[in-house]
Order: structure tokens, then sequence, then C-alpha cells
């Protein structure tokens, strides 16, 4: 059996539902950008996703963008 004294949890939540779709618990070494990339394949098609903080990078834009998933993200200008 697996122990984590500290961890990031990261979840595709469903509003109105008010339920998590998908929840994964992470190491906190884990980079945010690759919990999303991770559970991308979660999301149906007509899914937004809202990305509010530390997520800001061409390289993720450039996937969400690829992969056609709508998507709102909070940046910094």
């Amino acid at each position: 059996m697996r122990y984590i004294k500290e961890a990031v949890a990261f979840g595709l939540f469903l509003p109105g539902l008010e339920l998590f779709e998908h929840f994964t618990l992470y190491e906190p070494v884990c980079d945010e950008r690759q919990m999303v990339v991770e559970h991308l394949d979660g999301l149906a098609a007509d899914d937004l996703l809202l990305l509010d903080r530390g997520y800001p990078s061409a390289w993720l834009v450039a996937l969400l963008i690829h992969r056609n998933i709508p998507f709102c993200m909070r940046c910094d200008v």
C-alpha cells in the first residue's frame, strides 16, 4: 500500500451535477499542465475546459486548438 503525505488534487468538474468526472491525486512536484494533458481524453465533445491558473503556455494552447477542445484560460497581460 502506498501512502501520500502531501498531494495536489486535479479533476474535471461537472457544474450543475456538482461532481467530479475524473479525479486524481498527484505528488506535489507534478506540473499542472501535465495534469491537464493526462485528463483531456475524459472531456466530452461539448465540454468547455476552464483553466484558472498556472496553465498559460503556447504549447498547451496549440495542443487544445489542435484537438478542437473549447477552452477558456486566465492569463496575465
